[in-house]
């Protein structure tokens, strides 16, 4: 790491220490009632799907109405980040910040309903890309969703891809994470400009991003990986109420610091952001 990145670590260190221990409480209320409305939302939008699947009335029509409502689904849950994104640079800023900015993607509809679509895109290529992965492998000697269900069990398989989903729409959105915040500085230009100007900023530094992004976060992240460990331990060992008492206190320690990484990697992203643009 060359001297410029040594003293730019060190800057946005003291600065992330100073913003964490004025507005940490309020930034985890927020994470966590914004990890409530994402799973109320998921089993919303989700629901129609699993319904029409259940019972067996998958039409073309159901079917077109269960990916439409899923599709505005992912663009709810972007416009939600978006909010939190401008949440924490408000935050890091020293701005006036209440609950209510949780909702400010919702309330700017206009100015990041484009970057919402934006990631919900790049989600949509990737899963189209593993798709056709799966399809093109299937009965042949590489079939991939043969080899994952012999593996790791047919439940498992799922789980697995859609791991793999997920860290795949990661990697490819990673050039553009200061993209809602592009949008919230500069309202005026459009999305594929602001996504310009946010690969611009973040190239060149993405590795020094991840490395003060785990840093920040490293002692919840430890913690977690910990009490998961724990709780999974326990989790096949519930023979005794003692052992079922401690396997649910473990998961929720492991919830609880899972928690604090998030609110830690906002702040850090935040406080990136706001010293390198």
């Amino acid at each position: 790491m060359n001297q410029n990145n040594k003293a730019l670590l060190e800057k946005m260190t003291e600065k992330l220490s100073t913003v964490v221990q004025k507005n940490f409480r309020n930034a985890f209320s927020t994470v966590f009632l914004m990890m409530i409305i994402e799973s109320i939302g998921s089993a919303i939008f989700l629901a129609p799907m699993m319904y029409f699947s259940i019972t067996e009335k998958t039409t073309p029509l159901t079917m077109g109405i269960s990916y439409v409502l899923l599709a505005a689904g992912i663009i709810c849950w972007f416009l939600l980040q978006a909010g939190a994104f401008v949440l924490f640079l408000r935050m890091v800023r020293g701005d006036y910040v209440s609950i209510g900015f949780l909702f400010y993607g919702f309330r700017k509809f206009r100015q990041f309903v484009g970057s919402a679509v934006f990631f919900a895109g790049l989600a949509a290529l990737v899963t189209v890309i593993i798709r056709f992965v799966i399809h093109f492998t299937k009965d042949t000697t590489y079939d991939v969703l043969a080899f994952l269900d012999k593996h790791f069990g047919e439940i498992n398989s799922i789980l697995v891809v859609a791991a793999v989903l997920l860290l795949l729409t990661v990697i490819i959105s990673i050039r553009f994470l200061f993209l809602f915040f592009v949008r919230y500085d500069k309202p005026e230009i459009g999305t594929f400009k602001s996504a310009g100007i946010a690969a611009g900023v973040i190239r060149k530094k993405i590795l020094l991003l991840i490395w003060f992004v785990l840093k920040s976060s490293a002692r919840y992240l430890v913690l977690a990986l910990f009490y998961f460990a724990a709780s999974t331990y326990f989790g096949f060992k519930t023979e005794s109420a003692i052992q079922s008492v401690a396997h649910f206190l473990f998961s929720f320690l492991y919830l609880l610091n899972m928690y604090k990484a998030f609110v830690m990697a906002y702040f850090a992203i935040a406080t990136f952001y706001d010293e390198t643009v």
